[in-house]
């Protein structure tokens, strides 16, 4: 069984290093358990292979498998006076199958594919925008299908009626099936990272990180290496901003990685107590 960790309101620590080695906490036995350079490199001598074939599949191959894909769904129909806004929107996947449902739809005329139907979510999930705008909502990834038929009580557009009355829709409908919605075209998850990056900054201390981003990022995972390339901190991000209690740390510069949807993020960190 895997170690719990301990948890802040945005974030979780999977692993951080310290002095003797990097630091795990099964809080089942309130216990600490070190792991230390020694165990460390006879693990990876041992396992070397494996290592390679992780690095070589992209970034150590922790989170290559769930990779998502993203489609932009245009708004078929709309009138001429309509709001830009209103004229599409991204939904991701990671689910084979669906993601080869909608591969399959768009190889059909515009005129045949199905709409988007399923549960939604506020923020933008860090993939759902139109153009510059950043939509306050998003499909829930691969909880949404493609369909025929849904009710009308889900049916609208997504900026003048979602947007516009947000909390009806997420508390009240609780999802959202355009009727004449149709998926156009496979794009690229990382325009939220790309266009407008998460801000990282010490406090006066050197004790707190924060980390800022327009957008929400839930399942953003953090990591911090040192000047060795060895990571010495990995957390899971929540929320629009998250502060970071820091380990004791000697001064230097530091690699910050930031992983969401399907790209990563790099800053250098310079840290001085």
């Amino acid at each position: 069984m895997l170690p719990s960790y301990p948890q802040w309101p945005c974030h979780t620590y999977l692993a951080w290093g310290g002095d003797k080695g990097t630091k795990f906490k099964n809080t089942s036995y309130k216990k600490w358990y070190y792991l230390t350079p020694a165990i460390i490199f006879g693990f990876m001598y041992s396992f070397s292979a494996k290592l390679i074939a992780w690095a070589i599949c992209g970034g150590m191959g922790i989170f290559w498998a769930q990779t998502p894909r993203c489609f932009l769904f245009g708004m078929r129909g709309l009138p001429e006076n309509a709001d830009w806004r209103d004229t599409a929107f991204v939904a991701c996947a990671s689910n084979p199958g669906l993601i080869q449902e909608v591969l399959d739809e768009l190889a059909k005329p515009l005129s045949d594919r199905r709409h988007i139907s399923g549960p939604i979510a506020a923020g933008d999930g860090g993939h759902n925008f139109n153009g510059p705008h950043r939509f306050a909502w998003h499909f829930v990834p691969d909880q949404w299908s493609l369909a025929e038929i849904s009710i009308e009580l889900c049916d609208g557009r997504p900026y003048s009626d979602v947007e516009q009355n947000l909390q009806y829709w997420l508390y009240q409908v609780g999802r959202f099936c355009p009727w004449s919605s149709a998926p156009l075209r496979e794009v690229s998850a990382s325009n939220a990272l790309e266009a407008i990056p998460p801000k990282f900054s010490l406090n006066p201390t050197g004790d707190h990180l924060r980390v800022e981003a327009p957008f929400l990022l839930d399942g953003a995972v953090l990591t911090l290496y040192n000047s060795l390339g060895l990571p010495i901190l990995t957390i899971l991000l929540s929320g629009p901003s998250c502060e970071i209690p820091f380990p004791p740390l000697p001064n230097g510069l530091y690699l910050i990685q930031l992983r969401f949807a399907s790209t990563s993020v790099f800053r250098p960190l310079w840290l001085l107590r």
